[in-house]
């Protein structure tokens, strides 16, 4: 699509040597202009910015987001200007969309969606609407030192012609690493702390003082700033939905759930169509293990929808959130044809997360007593023409028990181009699963050491020398112990007990993570069928100091489906160990 209107990209920047590239490059085909104003960098990011054709601006640091934004906007020449910051990302999928809303000019600044990447980048984002798309006429500037707000030049809110758009910037500024590089928490408390010495009852800041609290794990400090906002609550301020949400998720974390629930009741009564509070009431009453209840409001959410983008506050929460913690839901309780219904829905909403193409793998296997079915009815939901995607294929269907299937499509992927570490994993664990030893070791010590496949590579080698009473080689013990130290303790321990050692590997504070690695390798001998070594295996519990010992073997059992064992671990540990819990009363129900 061609665009008709002329383009700049204005931003501010400081030390964005990391970030600056993927932003630039996400907008180059977009833009007329780039206008960078500098604020003092002392890495590359002048040099990465000069490589795009970028008008580089030098503006010495005042503390002042607003000032040196406005700087910015003033050296604009085109007739639109889009705003961004160095850590964001255009979509890719948005950008015909754009240029045709570019094109239609019916208002002077357009709000967008950033979705910010929170933590490690691998779990939610958080939703918020910012203004991105500015008309070059001078009758706009931003206010604030800090969470600058963009505003007719008059400060009449009236006189702000605007609207909101369905167009996403992926924003990376709030990843851990990129807080702790940029020391921001610091840095946004100060300056917030010298806006309010200005004008002690600005409700904006204070929102914006709890919400750096929060983030910084004050909650009782971010808890007590959000209920000053939230006791004036005006819905006619953008941040008022969020300051309700905040408030209940600080309200969460102290573990207030009566309070949290209150909170969420009555900012459904202002808010009707506020979804994710639906949702978030659901996860409360399944914590507090009312499961009626939370299905009740996993439906509800599901009926609202997503919400209004100026409510939206995590993605999914009327999609395919919901619909994942019905189907576990209904999955505990072995309804299996209600659980793939909704695991289906989730990934008819969400066809990128391939981990819900494990869920509905084994809830057809479950529903299925015909096993030749099930491959055929869950190839259905992939490319068979494609490497990638017969691999996966083969990957649940080994999980799944079902080799013989699994090494078809394996193959299959082979055909298609497969190749590398990932193909000799997935053939070292069919192997392994077989009882085929050194045909899996052949396979396994292929895996290129750099490659991501490794790990699960070197823990496979590792179970087949314990299997095979083979003393494991000291550089194997090496690679574990580097790549996973809790790995490392566990596999060591087996070996130890297995030998007839008595040596304590297991680090006292890493109790917990060792007890989950020791269940993962006992399933993984389990699977086998190496019943003799399972046996003496299991001694290594004998150095985890927790009382839910038997219980997490019970739970073993049972996902494996040896109900009768399952059932003698947990009446174990209410004899022995005196550890009982609802969780395992509801499966002990189920097994008899």
């Amino acid at each position: 699509m061609d665009r008709f209107k002329t383009l700049s990209l204005c931003m501010i920047v400081k030390n964005e040597e990391n970030h600056l590239y993927r932003c630039l490059n996400s907008v180059k085909d977009l833009v007329d202009e780039i206008i960078i104003v500098d604020t003092g960098s002392t890495d590359k990011t002048i040099e990465i910015a000069k490589k795009f054709g970028a008008i580089i601006y030098h503006y010495k640091w005042d503390n002042s987001f607003s000032n040196a934004r406005n700087f910015s906007l003033s050296k604009a020449s085109k007739e639109w200007i889009l705003l961004m910051d160095a850590d964001d990302e255009f979509s890719s999928n948005h950008k015909e969309k754009f240029i045709e809303l570019l094109n239609e000019e019916k208002f002077h600044v357009y709000f967008f969606k950033t979705l910010s990447y929170t933590g490690n980048g691998e779990g939610d984002t958080i939703t918020n609407l910012n203004p991105r798309l500015l008309i070059n006429n001078g009758e706009y500037k931003f206010f604030g030192d800090i969470h600058e707000q963009l505003n007719h030049i008059s400060g009449d809110w009236n006189s702000f012609n605007h609207c909101i758009r369905d167009i996403n910037i992926y924003h990376y500024g709030y990843l851990t690493k990129v807080i702790e590089e940029k020391n921001k928490r610091k840095r946004n408390i100060e300056i917030i702390l010298n806006e309010l010495s200005k004008d002690p009852e600005s409700e904006f800041h204070i929102f914006n003082l709890a919400t750096e609290y929060f983030a910084n794990g004050e909650i009782d400090k971010a808890l007590y700033y959000y209920d000053r906002v939230y006791k004036n609550i005006d819905v006619s301020k953008g941040y008022s939905p969020k300051t309700i949400i905040r408030k209940m998720y600080c309200l969460c974390y102290l573990k207030r759930y009566d309070e949290a629930l209150n909170t969420i009741e009555d900012g459904l009564k202002i808010y009707p169509n506020y979804t994710d509070l639906e949702f978030e009431r659901g996860n409360i009453y399944l914590i507090l293990k009312k499961y009626t209840l939370a299905i009740e409001s996993y439906k509800r959410a599901l009926e609202l929808g997503e919400p209004p983008s100026n409510l939206e506050f995590f993605k999914g929460c009327g999609t395919f959130k919901p619909a994942i913690e019905l189907g576990k839901l209904y999955e505990m309780f072995r309804d299996y044809k209600k659980a793939l219904s909704y695991y289906l829905q989730a990934f008819k909403f969400n066809q990128d997360n391939y981990l819900l193409l494990y869920n509905i793998g084994a809830m057809i296997n479950k529903s299925k007593e015909n096993k030749e079915e099930v491959p055929r009815v869950l190839s259905s939901y992939f490319n068979l023409e494609n490497s990638s995607s017969s691999a996966l294929l083969g990957k649940i269907l080994i999980k799944e028990k079902l080799y013989d299937s699994g090494e078809e499509y394996i193959d299959r992927a082979e055909k298609l181009g497969l190749q590398g570490s990932i193909l000799y994993l997935l053939k070292g664990q069919l192997n392994f699963y077989r009882k085929k030893y050194d045909n899996a070791l052949e396979y396994l010590n292929k895996i290129n050491e750099k490659d991501d496949e490794f790990k699960e590579g070197i823990k496979y080698i590792s179970l087949i020398y314990l299997i095979k009473g083979v003393k494991i080689n000291e550089d194997i013990l090496e690679n574990i112990k580097n790549k996973d130290g809790v790995l490392f303790s566990g596999i060591k321990q087996i070996e130890e007990v297995l030998n007839g050692g008595s040596e304590n590997y297991i680090l006292e504070n890493k109790m917990d993570e060792a007890l989950e690695i020791l269940i993962n390798l006992y399933r993984d001998i389990l699977r086998t069928g190496e019943f003799e070594i399972l046996e003496r295996a299991f001694y290594a519990l004998n150095y985890i100091e927790r009382d839910s010992v038997l219980y997490a073997l019970g739970k073993l059992y049972y996902s494996e489906g040896i109900n009768a064992m399952a059932l003698k671990e947990f009446i174990r540990s209410i004899r022995e160990l005196n550890y009982c819990n609802e969780d395992m009363i509801r499966i002990m129900f189920q097994c008899i």
